[in-house]
């Protein structure tokens, strides 16, 4: 943090020497010149005031700008152990949907397993974990990244069957829907993006503050 402020107020502790400089070649000037002391005095005086009304804003402006960002970084090593508590074990619950479409891709489709079936199935899982998540979700995280999640999980609310319907009566419209099963999976996988991401920049900031 020191050496951030010092390397901020060295551009402005340039511009006062420069300008003390050029008050002492005026002064040097109008004495050549042959201008009375009492005008080079006065002289002095209204360039010395601006000069210090410079400087004594500038420095104002420094404390308040130090002062923002130490309460900023406070207030985010404060949040941070909660916030990163609650994306790894939101994480840990749902990262598993993002290597499954890599698993039919790799190994082509298990024997005895129907691929939509399967899908659909982890899906289902996945949507249940999921609902258990947003709310910690929800009071923990900035709201960018949990509006993103959210809406993408919106995406995902039809795979709960209306009520008085079966699961399996509801979901076999689904089985054979690639375009419906592709479109759900990679909701999924989208808000575990999300979760990645943010995490990752939550600990890139982390130890930006650390030092």
């Amino acid at each position: 943090m020191v050496k951030k402020y010092w390397e901020s107020i060295v551009p402005y502790l340039t511009i006062a020497t420069v300008l003390l400089v050029m008050l002492f070649v005026i002064t040097v000037w109008l004495k050549a010149l042959g201008f009375e002391s009492t005008y080079i005095v006065a002289w002095i005086g209204f360039l010395g005031s601006i000069l210090g009304g410079i400087i004594g804003g500038v420095v104002t402006y420094l404390g308040v700008k130090l002062t923002l960002e130490h309460q900023e970084k406070s207030r985010f090593l404060e949040s941070f152990n909660k916030k990163i508590t609650v994306v790894d074990e939101a994480v840990d619950n749902l990262k598993s949907i993002v290597s499954l479409s890599m698993l039919f891709v790799n190994y082509g489709d298990p024997v005895g397993i129907d691929k939509g079936k399967y899908i659909i199935n982890q899906l289902i899982i996945f949507n249940e974990k999921l609902e258990v998540q947003l709310p910690k979700l929800r009071e923990t995280i900035d709201f960018d990244v949990y509006y993103m999640i959210d809406l993408y999980s919106r995406k995902l609310l039809t795979l709960k069957p209306p009520e008085g319907i079966s699961m399996d009566e509801h979901l076999l419209c689904y089985y054979y829907d690639s375009e419906k099963i592709d479109e759900y999976l990679d909701s999924a996988q989208r808000i575990c993006g999300e979760l990645f991401n943010y995490k990752d920049k939550l600990v890139k900031k982390y130890y930006g503050h650390s030092y």
